[in-house]
């Protein structure tokens, strides 16, 4: 049986010892410009604070100079330190690792999958999943693609990042306001091909009835029979409602032609609703039991789990808690042959991190999260 720990020792430690090595020393010239740097942006804070309040009179107005001197330079050091430390040897240590680190890792999973780094998807493609809401203002990002053969279906998973911004008459950027919102997704996708037809929206309930507004802009009408704390408390549910890894899910799937809507009982937490147009396809659904773990909050049960073992003998996530793979709740969708799944999360994917130590526990979670997006893939393509 393939052990993830026996694989790092003889494989990867090599690797990660160096490229670590090189991250460290890098990461000490960042914090000591840093140290060096920042001082000098708080006498100018000062300094700005100090002129600020001598002309409004008011301490308010030297705050926020402070604040907006220290916080805007910090950031600007840090964007021309970055630019600096890629071309000191950053930018080839990041190279080295998705070549020689996240290539192994794919690899040592299943010698049939092939990892490209700079691998892209089109929008017409994402856009074919009918989940991803990408309009004209929609900045997409992808890298990290994964594809080959999984137990007898082609799969793609990728990592996405998709985020919305608005041209202005005057030339600048904005987020767009409710009636122009577009979803912003950041997490892998996940397309297997599935061996019959089915037309079915796997959506959590909590998601779909998400008013179509963009938080903070969510306008809530007073109701006159609630008080004013119950008012109060039902505004931040509705506010916070359907967020999930930092998107906002908000289909209208009752207008996409003939698809009626089901709820699923589960026995997790997430209670999900299935639209679909064919009584067939309800009934496959319910009657699967992949399905059913699937959507289940603790769905990498042993069942999953054993199977996916003893064919692939890869060590398994068994213990580890779904919650700390998924910043939110996955999304599924069956049409055209295919199964496409959203797993949201947060923070950069499979990236050589210049504030993070590299080490085994890192890559394994780099490691769980591809099982993750497989074993997912595995059991939503069960269904018969």
């Amino acid at each position: 049986m393939k052990d993830f720990d026996s694989f790092y020792n003889e494989q990867l430690a090599p690797v990660v010892q160096k490229i670590e090595q090189a991250r460290k020393e890098l990461s000490a010239l960042r914090i000591k410009w840093l140290k060096i740097i920042m001082p000098f942006l708080v006498l100018i804070g000062l300094a700005v604070a100090y002129k600020l309040y001598q002309i409004s009179g008011e301490l308010i107005a030297g705050f926020g100079g402070l604040f907006s001197v220290v916080v805007m330079g910090y950031f600007l050091v840090e964007f021309i330190i970055g630019r600096i430390l890629n071309k000191r040897g950053f930018a080839s240590a990041s190279v080295q690792f998705k070549n020689e680190i996240m290539k192994k890792i794919v690899s040592f999973i299943d010698a049939n999958l092939a990892y490209d780094p700079d691998g892209s998807l089109t929008k017409s493609e994402l856009k074919k999943s009918r989940l991803l809401d990408i309009k004209r203002n929609t900045t997409v990002n992808v890298d990290d693609v994964i594809t080959g053969n999984w137990y007898g279906s082609k799969i793609t998973i990728a990592n996405v990042k998709t985020t919305a911004y608005v041209s202005t008459r005057d030339g600048k950027a904005r987020m767009p306001k409710p009636d122009e919102s577009t979803q912003g997704f950041n997490g892998l996708y996940v397309k297997i091909d599935l061996k019959k037809e089915y037309t079915a929206f796997l959506l959590p309930k909590k998601a779909t009835v998400r008013e179509k507004f963009s938080f903070p802009n969510l306008k809530i009408a007073r109701d006159e029979s609630m008080t004013m704390e119950e008012q109060r408390a039902y505004n931040l549910a509705k506010l916070t409602e359907g967020r999930a890894g930092g998107f906002f899910w908000h289909p209208d799937m009752t207008q996409q032609k003939g698809l009626r809507e089901y709820d699923l009982n589960n026995d997790g937490e997430t209670e999900y609703v299935l639209y679909t147009n064919s009584e067939q396809t309800l009934v496959a659904v319910k009657n699967s039991a992949s399905i059913s773990n699937l959507l289940s909050t603790s769905f990498i049960n042993d069942s999953v789990m054993n199977d996916l073992t003893n064919r692939q003998g890869l060590s398994t996530i068994t213990e580890r808690d779904l919650s700390n793979l998924i910043k939110g709740n996955m999304i599924y969708a069956m049409h055209s042959h295919c199964a496409w799944i959203l797993i949201p999360s947060v923070g950069e994917k499979f990236e050589l991190l210049l504030s993070e130590e590299l080490n085994k526990t890192v890559l394994k979670n780099m490691y769980d999260d591809i099982l993750l997006a497989l074993i997912a893939a595995s059991s939503i393509s069960k269904i018969e």
